[in-house]
């Protein structure tokens, strides 16, 4: 339900602020996707928790993109 509450955007801004809760939305929000597309990729075990670190963090700085881009697209 409060996934539901923020957009994207509005977790970003409050991401910015320090908001823990935000960022743990968020991510729990895309952690299908980023494992939907390690599944597909052969990893060793070693390898999985960094990818799904960067996965995160590819994650996160495309959003901060989109943000602050948004001029760009409208």
């Amino acid at each position: 339900i409060f996934i539901q509450k923020y957009n994207d955007n509005e977790l970003l801004y409050l991401i910015y602020d320090n908001d823990d809760l935000a960022r743990e939305i968020l991510i729990n929000k895309y952690k299908p996707l980023i494992l939907s597309k390690m599944n597909k990729m052969n990893l060793l075990p070693d390898e999985k928790e960094e990818f799904y670190a960067e996965g995160l963090i590819c994650l996160i700085k495309f959003f901060f993109f989109i943000s602050h881009c948004s001029h760009i697209f409208n």
